[in-house]
């Protein structure tokens, strides 16, 4: 069912409201509209067009509700470029009505960079954070207190709002455990950020200060990888040590827990850790 012929606007990469008091009914959607042009990159069908430059000559936006506010600044933190989002909304003058201080100068891009381009090393990985915490946290980061708790206040979804808050108390708590005893050695130190919350190892991974925290999610990524795809190794599938055994997948962990930590060496170690695990 297609009443509207919305494949026809797909296909031209175009969009279009439904009718003619879509805008009236509801400004929120002049927001809307643009974030939607600005992630697609496609441009608004003429009639659409002229009705939303009429709503915003008319001044509709003055009867936004709250709510609607605060799910436009929920939806930034999902978006996949927000800060492409952000300048656009910027252009048009409605940031300030999601909020009234925030402009591209308050959000850190570096910052916010760098979580993107992590956020995409992670899910190559296999891993799959949750960033719009940390994507709030770089929108927002030349707020002062007082405007951050206002728009925090606006977001519909309180588990989202929460996390935002406490992003910065539990990236602190993670980055002291990365420099203690649980974090001691290379195997600890991948067992813990292996355990540890993804989203915490993303923002910790763009935010860590000391560079022991810093090098050791670095490790994770780049070095110790390395050194997990040495596992099989060649004296492994020689001795039969091979995945059709039911014990492998505990040999090869042991095996590169020893890998990581430079204890396997000889030839004959990974039989000795077969016949432990026999």
């Amino acid at each position: 069912m297609d009443p509207f012929n919305g494949a026809a606007d797909i296909e031209a990469k175009l969009l279009r409201v439904l009718h003619n008091y879509a805008f009236v009914e509801d400004p929120s959607r002049l927001i809307r509209a643009l974030r939607f042009s600005a992630r697609f990159h496609w441009p608004l069908e003429e009639r659409t067009q002229a009705r939303y430059e009429s709503a915003k000559e008319n001044n509709y936006i003055e009867y936004i509700t709250n709510r609607a506010i605060g799910y436009e600044i929920e939806q930034l933190a999902y978006e996949d470029d927000p800060l492409n989002i952000v300048r656009v909304l910027e252009k048009e003058n409605w940031l300030k009505v999601l909020s009234p201080h925030w402009t591209t100068a308050k959000v850190d891009t570096t910052g916010l960079s760098q979580l993107m381009k992590t956020r995409q090393q992670m899910n190559e990985f296999g891993y799959s954070p949750d960033p719009a915490p940390a994507v709030l946290h770089f929108l927002t980061a030349r707020l002062n207190d007082k405007e951050v708790s206002d728009i925090r206040k606006m977001i519909p979804r309180r588990d989202l709002a929460e996390a935002w808050r406490d992003l910065e108390d539990n990236a602190k708590s993670l980055a002291k455990r990365l420099t203690g005893k649980e974090a001691a050695t290379p195997s600890r130190t991948w067992k813990l950020l292996s355990s540890a919350r993804q989203e915490m190892v993303l923002f910790l991974a763009v935010t860590a200060k000391q560079q022991s925290v810093a090098q050791k999610i670095k490790n994770f990524f780049t070095k110790w990888r390395q050194v997990q795809q040495k596992v099989p190794l060649a004296e492994m599938t020689e001795l039969y040590i091979t995945p059709q055994l039911p014990a492998y997948p505990k040999i090869a962990d042991e095996v590169f827990m020893l890998l990581l930590d430079g204890k396997l060496r000889s030839r004959t170690a990974a039989a000795g850790v077969s016949q432990n695990r026999g």
